[in-house]
C-alpha cells in the first residue's frame, strides 16, 4: 500500500476511534460516574480537571511531531525525546501540585485542591506515552493507536 493509501486508512481509523471514544465517554463513562459520584462530587472532579486539562497541553513541546517527520531519527533522539517529554510531564505535574490551592481558592471550594493534586500524576503518565505513540504513527500502526486511544481515559 502506498503512502496515500496508508494515510487515508489511518485517517479513517482515527475517525472511527474518535467516534468510539466519544460514544463510550458520553453514553457509558460519564453517566456511570455522575450516578456513582453524585452531582456534588462530580462537579468537584470537573473543577479539578480544568487545571489538569490545561496543563496537559504543555506536555508535548513538539518533539513527537519532529520524531514522526524526521528522515531517520536515531535511537538517541528517541530516548532524548522520551526523557524530555517525561521531564515536561513531571514539571507540569509539579505546577499542578503547587497551583492546586489557588484553583481551590478560585472556586472557593477547598476540596478541589487534593483532587487536582492527585490528578497531577496523569500528566506524568501522559507525557511518557508521547514518544511511543509517535513511533506507532511513524510505523503507520494506526489500528494500535486507535485501540490505545479508545481504551485510555481522557480529560474532558
Amino acid at each position: 500500500m502506498g503512502l496515500g493509501g496508508k494515510t487515508a486508512r489511518g485517517a479513517a481509523i482515527n475517525i472511527v476511534a474518535i467516534l468510539a471514544r466519544q460514544g463510550i465517554q458520553f453514553l457509558i463513562v460519564l453517566p456511570i460516574l455522575a450516578r456513582l459520584l453524585g452531582p456534588e462530587a462530580f462537579g468537584l472532579i470537573a473543577m479539578a480537571m480544568t487545571l489538569v486539562a490545561f496543563l496537559t497541553l504543555f506536555n508535548d513541546v513538539g518533539l513527537s511531531t519532529a520524531l514522526v517527520r524526521a528522515d531517520a531519527p536515531s535511537d538517541r533522539l528517541w530516548s532524548s525525546a522520551f526523557w524530555i517529554n517525561a521531564g515536561m510531564g513531571v514539571a507540569m505535574g509539579a505546577v499542578a501540585l503547587l497551583s492546586a490551592p489557588w484553583l481551590a481558592a478560585f472556586y472557593a471550594r477547598p476540596e478541589v485542591a487534593p483532587l487536582a493534586q492527585a490528578m497531577a500524576v496523569v500528566m506524568v503518565l501522559h507525557a511518557m506515552t508521547l514518544a511511543p505513540i509517535a513511533w506507532l504513527q511513524r510505523e503507520y500502526r494506526f489500528t494500535q493507536i486507535a485501540m490505545i486511544d479508545t481504551a485510555s481515559p481522557r480529560s474532558p
